[in-house]
């Protein structure tokens, strides 16, 4: 079997023609709220230059979890409620690829960072079994990508460690375990609390778990 991944292509024709800045990967350019250069006008999804936080600088993704967080953002500004888009990054899954499930996200390769400055310490830590694949991707000490493959269902947790920017450097090795779960990574939530704002991470951290 051979699978040619081709990407895609930003159609922003109509925003050329309009005169609204267009960035430098072929996207519309938008500010921290999803606003175009045009005052009023904004633009999210595929079409959009936004913040990625695992490359820490401006990047196309196009994806529909990422479209959705766009939208959610620009639609509250446009509507007047002034929302700060915090930044995505790249994630797929494949739930039964010739019966292995699978999942990537954020930076899966450190030589494909190309906004990444030079000197930074990149660390790639794989394990491989029999039925499983795991790799994390550190970019000084921060988590960043992660690949996992027949070992799925503990994915999110990658997924909340990225999100947060959360540095795990002496984590590496409980992040390996094949028996990862929640509870294992609650000291890197107790230790950086002024990131996990949201109700449900104070509801657990207030449990003294």
């Amino acid at each position: 079997m051979v699978v040619l991944a081709v990407g895609v292509k930003p159609a922003v024709e109509l925003a050329q023609k309009a005169g609204i800045e267009i960035g430098s990967l072929g996207g519309i350019k938008v500010n921290g709220q999803m606003m175009t250069s045009a005052s009023a006008v904004y633009a999210a999804g595929d079409v959009a230059e936004t913040y990625d936080i695992t490359r820490d600088a401006n990047w196309v993704n196009a994806i529909w979890p990422c479209a959705v967080e766009q939208g959610r953002v620009a639609g509250s500004n446009m509507a007047g409620r002034e929302t700060p888009y915090e930044g995505s990054f790249r994630r797929n899954s494949i739930g039964n690829f010739i019966g292995v499930p699978a999942i990537s996200m954020g930076l899966t390769r450190a030589d494909t960072c190309a906004s990444c400055e030079s000197g930074e310490e990149f660390q790639e830590v794989r394990k491989r079994t029999k039925d499983t694949y795991k790799k994390l991707v550190l970019r000084n000490g921060r988590l960043v990508g992660a690949i996992t493959v027949g070992l799925t269902q503990k994915a999110g947790l990658f997924y909340i460690l990225i999100k947060k920017q959360i540095h795990v450097s002496d984590y590496v090795p409980v992040l390996m375990s094949r028996n990862l779960n929640f509870l294992d990574i609650l000291p890197l939530i107790r230790r950086y609390a002024d990131r996990f704002t949201e109700t449900e991470y104070k509801e657990i951290m207030d449990t003294g778990l």
